[in-house]
């Protein structure tokens, strides 16, 4: 799952040109989102 959120992370600011805040945020929310859930699987 690393793995997805750094490629994740890599599109938000070349792609996307998101600004680190922006990036902080998404993945905070994501890692609660998977955490609450319990999905820690990409195939959840």
């Amino acid at each position: 799952m690393d793995t997805l959120l750094n490629e994740y992370v890599t599109y938000l600011v070349v792609d996307r040109n998101r600004s680190p805040a922006t990036v902080e945020a998404y993945l905070r929310d994501l890692r609660h989102f998977m955490t609450t859930t319990g999905c820690a699987d990409p195939q959840c």
